[in-house]
C-alpha cells in the first residue's frame, strides 16, 4: 500500500503508533524487525538527535481525590514512528516522560521532527 501511495502521490509515508511488539514486549519483536526488513525506517535509529527512552509503562492510577498518579518510567518499547520512501529525513526523535505525560496514558507521547 505504501508503494502505491508513493507512486500515485509522489510523497513519502509516515506511520506511527502502538505496534504492540518490540523491545521487552510480551509479543516479542518479530513484527518490528519485519518492518525494517521491508524498508521502513525507525526514526529513533536514524534521527540526528535521538533518545534511548522506552515508550510503555504501567497504567496511571486514579487516587481518592480524583487526580491521576504514575511515577513509573517506561519499561518496554512498543510505540514507533516509521518513515518509508525518499525525500524525508528524521532530524529528532524524543519520548515525553513528564508527569503529565505519564498520567495521560500507559504510552508515552512520541515526538518526531522530520525534514521533507
Amino acid at each position: 500500500i505504501c508503494d502505491e501511495i508513493i507512486k500515485k502521490h509522489g510523497v513519502p509515508v509516515i506511520i506511527g503508533g502502538d505496534f504492540n511488539n518490540g523491545f521487552n514486549a510480551d509479543q516479542g519483536d518479530m513484527p518490528y524487525k519485519k518492518m525494517l526488513e521491508v524498508g521502513f525506517s525507525d526514526i529513533r535509529l536514524t534521527a540526528k538527535e535521538t533518545t534511548e527512552m522506552l515508550t510503555h509503562h504501567t497504567e496511571p492510577v486514579l487516587k481518592e481525590d480524583e487526580t491521576w498518579e504514575n511515577t513509573d518510567m517506561p519499561i518496554r518499547t512498543i510505540d514507533y514512528i516509521f518513515i518509508y520512501g525518499k525525500g524525508i529525513k528524521a532530524e529528532k526523535f524524543d519520548v515525553l516522560t513528564s508527569e503529565k505525560a505519564l498520567v495521560s496514558s500507559d504510552h508515552c507521547p512520541l515526538l518526531g521532527y522530520l525534514e521533507i
